[in-house]
């Protein structure tokens, strides 16, 4: 089974800012605009403040109301053949205020209260996927590589970090805890652009049910075919491979034909899942964005590059219950 689809960004942040839950809209026709890109998948990001209520987070667009808003889009997502990726992406960052930015990694004091909520909630969707942790950086925080894996498996106090870090363990924990058997992915570190222990520092999971995650972009240091067959093919060999975020900053197109070969060509025999960033109407000089509108315009270079790829190599719309096994 192969993902093919992209992000739609909003739910991270439209919701703590206090003006709504998503960007853009996300009926039945907003559906069939995505699926004439040829997609099986949409990644929905989301706000650890809001999902649980917490912290000054507008009771209009958090709590019940988000959680019901995100089942409800998530379903929607489903009956139209599509599988769902939620992932936490906004968290606490340190020890007071709001989530409004990127963490190193999640925290002790909310994301496994997140993740326990999240996959009761989810529990019973077999095509939702849980992506932990969206881009971890404690390398960069921390400036000890092998210190920042452990970090990133175990968690706990780690130098460099102002507040107890919930490892990839707990957050794995805390989703089994409660019943749910879904898939979770994981990715690794430098925001998820490196993954070079983590065969090594892989966590425990009852299920087995276990896959990676990488985000690739143009200006990261993993971007070349080099890099992508040396270091990530030994993972999809093995497990589910999930390209959770890529992309490319300057509106062009190279870099997105350039990686797409390698979705094509894959581990193993296994095609890479890949999942673009993102269907959202920004301007795609400011950061990489698919689209000028949610009715079927796309961003010249870089969003006509994907559209018309994943037309040229569309994926089973056929809905199946997903495992990684």
């Amino acid at each position: 089974m192969v993902l093919q689809g992209f992000s739609h960004a909003g739910t991270e942040y439209a919701c703590i800012n206090g003006y709504g839950i998503f960007e853009g809209p996300t009926d039945d026709s907003a559906i069939q605009q995505m699926l004439y890109w040829k997609i099986n998948a949409v990644r929905i990001p989301l706000n650890e403040h809001c999902w649980l209520g917490i912290n000054g987070a507008s009771g209009q667009y958090s709590g019940e109301n988000y959680k019901r808003a995100i089942r409800d889009y998530a379903q929607r997502l489903n009956n139209h053949g599509i599988y769902v990726i939620v992932d936490l992406h906004w968290t606490l960052n340190g020890n007071s205020g709001q989530a409004k930015s990127q963490a190193p990694m999640a925290n002790r004091d909310h994301s496994i209260d997140f993740w326990k909520s999240c996959a009761s909630y989810f529990k019973d969707m077999n095509n939702v996927i849980f992506d932990l942790f969206n881009e971890p950086y404690l390398n960069f925080a921390m400036g000890d590589y092998e210190g920042a894996w452990r970090c990133w498996r175990d968690g706990g106090w780690c130098n460099g970090i102002g507040y107890e870090v919930a490892g990839m363990q707990a957050l794995v924990n805390a989703v089994r805890e409660v019943g749910s058997s879904n898939v979770v992915i994981l990715g690794g570190l430098s925001y998820s652009n490196d993954l070079g222990k983590w065969l090594e520092y892989l966590p425990h999971d009852p299920q087995g049910q276990l896959g990676a995650s990488a985000h690739f972009y143009n200006f990261n240091a993993c971007s070349d075919w080099g890099c992508w067959k040396s270091t990530l093919n030994p993972i999809a060999e093995k497990y589910p491979f999930v390209v959770g975020e890529y992309g490319q900053n300057d509106c062009g197109d190279w870099y997105v034909r350039k990686i797409f070969d390698w979705f094509q060509a894959g581990a193993g025999g296994q095609q890479i899942s890949h999942i673009a960033w993102t269907y959202n109407t920004w301007d795609c000089g400011s950061g990489p964005a698919l689209i000028t509108n949610y009715y079927g315009g796309c961003t010249g270079g870089f969003g006509c590059a994907v559209k018309s790829l994943y037309n040229q190599h569309p994926p089973s719309l056929i809905n199946k219950n997903l495992t990684a096994y």
